[in-house]
């Protein structure tokens, strides 16, 4: 077996993008340091997660990725990707049902603010559906929680018996309406 080195060489793929990127939102250091606020208000992460969460920099590639952004509408991401951070947090020492749990919890209260969980999770999760911006996001973000969160525990719990994902995006306005009465 031969001990030699392999190198290779990648092509300078950016000089090759005929665009300009984009400058970050103008609401980026404003709307970071108030969210990483509201997250550490919380008391669930430690040290360790609060750094790992910033070197992220999570509220960078928002900015990158919606640079017009209003204010309002940058600070919800802003918090959503943080809530997103918490959920992952907080299920990584949960198994199976345990997280499959958290998530539903995570879903229900986005889908219906006046569901009940006794909860941090609940608490959150709660505060964040209660803020003036999340009205008009709200059926964006329900959707992205389906895709993301409740669609693939379908899967897997169905995967056995060959049945199909109960959950799909054509049922959210039933799923919505079904949360409101």
């Amino acid at each position: 077996m031969s001990s030699a080195l392999t190198q290779y060489t990648l092509p300078d793929l950016l000089s090759l993008c005929p665009f300009e990127f984009s400058k970050p939102n103008p609401h980026l250091e404003e709307c970071n340091a108030e969210s990483m606020a509201w997250v550490t208000n919380f008391n669930i992460l430690n040290d360790k997660h609060i750094a790992i969460m910033e070197k992220s920099q999570t509220s960078l590639i928002s900015a990158l990725t919606y640079p017009y952004a209003g204010r309002e509408d940058f600070r919800m991401i802003c918090d959503f990707i943080n809530l997103l951070f918490i959920l992952d947090h907080l299920s990584d020492d949960m198994h199976g049902k345990d997280a499959r749990g958290a998530c539903e919890v995570f879903y229900q209260v986005m889908a219906n603010p006046d569901f009940k969980h006794d909860s941090l999770l609940e608490r959150v999760t709660l505060e964040y559906a209660g803020s003036p911006g999340f009205v008009h996001l709200r059926i964006l973000l329900i959707e992205l929680i389906l895709i993301v969160f409740v669609r693939p525990f379908s899967v897997l719990r169905n995967r056995s018996s060959l049945n199909t994902c109960s959950a799909t995006l054509g049922d959210i306005p039933k799923l919505l309406h079904r949360k409101q009465n």
